[in-house]
């Protein structure tokens, strides 16, 4: 009697078990669905843990994301899916589109490996001259450097300001070249707690250019 009460126990188990690997990754996918439907159009969720218990404490071995559109207001990325980003050891994420600010950046890609980001992306400079008329952008291995003919302050220079765009201590800074070095200050236009960008590179093809970038996760307090 013991040795069928023990069997019917381990059959028990072994079934709870089977029913948590197949039922907690679509409830964890609809999560990441529901959450990622407040920034723009999702296609595909793809959440898997083994164990699939893992789920349940929020720690997902491998997440597969598409989405067909997404907008970023003004604040950028939320913090709090930053944070969330920490708990999954690989990411690879697509967005067609995205919407961020007054630029349309299309051909998103992120690759997440541990705390290591790396990002792609494509930008038409067309878009760049509609909101800075008189600039432009240029890549010289692989670095960006964006030119301005008109400042939108009166300061004398000898022609064009020249901003080289770079990663810097964790941030993406634009930085003056050349004899503006000695009177401008560098501009700082992105620097999130939450992570530190290590590389910034860009090629640049006619009008599109193709940004590449690597970041690291800074864990969260």
């Amino acid at each position: 009697m013991r040795r069928r009460i023990l069997l019917v126990l381990t059959l028990l188990t072994l079934v709870a078990a089977a029913g948590t690997e197949v039922g907690l990754p679509p409830l964890a996918e609809s999560r990441v669905r529901d959450r990622l439907d407040a920034l723009g159009q999702v296609t595909d969720v793809e959440v898997s843990s083994r164990p699939a218990v893992k789920l349940l404490a929020g720690q997902v071995d491998q997440a597969v994301v598409r989405m067909s559109s997404a907008t970023l207001d003004t604040a950028g990325l939320d913090p709090e899916l930053l944070t969330k980003a920490e708990r999954v050891d690989t990411l690879q994420a697509r967005v067609d589109t995205l919407r961020a600010g007054p630029l349309d950046i299309d051909g998103v890609l992120l690759d997440k490996r541990g705390d290591r980001l790396d990002a792609s992306a494509h930008v038409d400079l067309e878009q760049l001259r509609e909101l800075l008329p008189g600039a432009d952008l240029n890549v010289s291995h692989g670095n960006l450097v964006l030119e301005l003919a008109r400042l939108p302050i009166p300061i004398p220079l000898p022609g064009p300001l020249r901003l080289r765009i770079d990663a810097e201590d964790g941030r993406v800074v634009a930085r003056p070249t050349g004899v503006a070095a000695g009177l401008l200050p560098a501009q700082t236009l992105l620097d999130r707690p939450e992570l530190a960008v290590t590389d910034l590179q860009g090629d640049l093809t006619d009008d599109d250019l193709r940004l590449e970038a690597s970041a690291t996760l800074t864990p969260s307090s």
